[in-house]
């Protein structure tokens, strides 16, 4: 962005405590020290185990041009070369978020779902960025903040803002969309997740419909096809389109590398290194989205998928895919289904427990163990308490470990010549840890 201190301020409703009004910074918004880039604004928020302002120091060694903090937390004079002190750094960021959505006028597409967001966010983000400047969210950060870090973070090139939009129970994607004002919404599917706080699958799906019910009238919305549980959501003043068997977009077949979509008719071939057939449903919702916006698709380059999204690493003598950025009924299933398709002497799985479940959950593990089984799995090794539950499903050789430090030293005992990994387990299990 190219900004002057006092729009700023405004923006943001703080005091200008150094620099100039008049002084223009020209980099992003960021939250992120790890991400902040020389020229752009640190905003320094409060937080529970990590605190902003332990990181203003850092913000300003990696060449950031200003901050913005409680005036306690701000850098000392001339240490900055603009500091805004503010009362409260998250609503400051939320402020900052709408006055840069509402002067922003291209594409801003908002994408949920229950499984698949991150990946179907970052391979829409890289097609549309070949047409056109794009923004979009970061590795899943999904979340109030990520989506107020997210919009604040547009800079005055960008043509186009991808951002992802997560829910934990009813009124949050409400929340994030009136903030976004989205132009365009994609939902990749409905699935068993945050069943705790969500409730039934019907109340999940609800609750997904929240963005189908804050777009503005003839705006596009891409839906999963034959799912009974938006049917309600429905709304005839918006631009609905399909996606997946049956819909108006559909894959045709993927060979070497090649995906055939059927867009309403029109045959597209996107390249793309994404083969298995979760990751392709991603693909083709969004080439929905894309098709919808009327954007060209066959410009698009290779895309890939974000990290921990079915990436290959080696351990000793075998190679692991890890899965591990979310696990959920669905998504475990999907990742056993394409993992037992692809060639292996043995195959062995890692796996965390579900979260989040609720009274379901050891129904659902003794499911995901019985899938286990029949998908092919030689050896399952568990890691936690919750997992030892796939074990009710699963009958075959397994050894159960607590944490993802063991299963690596298991692995690196038991792992033969030919030997593949399926490593698959929630964020917070952190099971990258049994190779990075």
């Amino acid at each position: 962005m190219s900004t002057s201190a006092q729009w700023l301020v405004d923006a943001v409703e703080g005091t200008l405590a150094s620099a100039d009004a008049q002084a223009v910074v020209t980099g992003r918004v960021c939250v992120d020290t790890r991400r902040l880039k020389p020229g752009d604004v640190f905003v320094a928020l409060p937080g529970g185990r990590q605190h902003g302002r332990d990181y203003v120091g850092d913000a300003l060694e990696k060449g950031a041009d200003g901050v913005i903090a409680a005036e306690a937390d701000l850098p000392r004079a001339g240490e900055a070369k603009l500091a805004i002190a503010v009362s409260d750094p998250l609503a400051a960021l939320r402020r900052l978020a709408r006055a840069r959505r509402m002067s922003f006028t291209g594409p801003v597409v908002a994408v949920t779902g229950s499984c698949g967001k991150t990946t179907t966010t970052a391979v829409l983000a890289n097609m549309l960025g070949t047409v056109m400047p794009t923004h979009s969210t970061s590795d899943g950060f999904n979340t109030h903040l990520g989506v107020a870090a997210t919009v604040a973070g547009l800079d005055d090139g960008d043509e186009a803002l991808v951002v992802e939009v997560a829910m934990q129970s009813r009124g949050h994607i409400a929340e994030k969309v009136a903030l976004l004002s989205p132009t365009a919404g994609l939902i990749t599917n409905i699935a068993p997740v945050h069943l705790a706080t969500a409730g039934s699958l019907a109340d999940v799906a609800s609750n997904k419909a929240e963005l189908i019910e804050g777009l503005p009238p003839g705006s596009v919305c891409v839906i999963p096809a034959r799912e009974p549980l938006l049917e309600a959501h429905r709304r005839s003043d918006l631009r609905l389109i399909t996606h997946g068997p049956g819909g108006d977009v559909s894959l045709v077949d993927c060979h070497a590398g090649l995906a055939r979509i059927d867009c309403v008719g029109t045959l597209v071939s996107v390249r793309t290194p994404l083969t298995q057939p979760h990751n392709l449903s991603n693909l083709v919702a969004a080439t929905a989205l894309l098709h919808a916006l009327d954007i060209p698709i066959s410009a698009c380059p290779p895309t890939s998928s974000p990290p921990l999204r079915w990436e290959l690493a080696r351990l000793g003598e075998a190679e692991l895919v890890l899965d591990c950025f979310s696990n959920h009924p669905t998504a475990l299933h999907a990742a056993l289904v394409a993992f037992g398709a692809e060639p292996a002497v043995r195959r062995l799985a890692i796996l965390g427990g579900f979260t989040e479940l609720g009274a379901e959950t050891t129904a659902y593990h003794t499911e995901g163990g019985l899938q286990a089984e029949a998908l092919g799995i030689d050896l399952l090794i568990t890691v936690g308490a919750e997992a030892r539950e796939y074990l009710y499903g699963y009958r075959g050789p397994h050894r159960c470990v607590e944490t993802p430090l063991e299963a690596r030293r298991l692995l690196l005992e038991l792992a033969r010549p030919g030997d593949r990994v399926l490593v698959k387990g929630c964020r917070s299990a952190r099971l990258e840890q049994v190779v990075k």
